[in-house]
């Protein structure tokens, strides 16, 4: 099929199903796609957080100015267990005005748990 022509949702199976073949850069180049195509589809966020192994590797990929790019991030580092940057992130999150958020709040106390490990 001609990628153009795929939507986010299309592209995020299309990445999946790389990822399962075990084809990571193409994965990844995929699902930047989709979640430039469709930045709300958080379960391509969450793909390519899986793709996003290493410090460095986050650094480098294209990704679109959404906001749902700073709850990926905040999430990339809670999986990296990069404690200080997460918590962080997630403070961010709580005082822009996510601060009622139980998913938010949860994520601070992982973080505050992983800086005691």
């Amino acid at each position: 099929a001609n990628r153009n022509n795929l939507d986010g949702y299309l592209l995020y199976l299309e990445g999946v199903v790389l990822k399962k073949l075990d084809l990571r850069s193409q994965a990844v180049t995929v699902l930047q796609s989709a979640v430039a195509a469709a930045p709300t589809l958080w379960a391509a966020w969450l793909e390519l957080a899986g793709l996003a192994n290493e410090y460095e590797a986050l650094d480098s990929l294209q990704l679109p100015k959404h906001w749902m790019m700073y709850f990926f991030a905040a999430h990339a580092f809670v999986e990296l267990k990069l404690s200080e940057q997460a918590l962080e992130a997630y403070m961010a999150l709580a005082s822009a005005g996510f601060e009622k958020s139980t998913y938010v709040t949860a994520q601070i106390a992982i973080a505050h748990h992983d800086r005691r490990g």
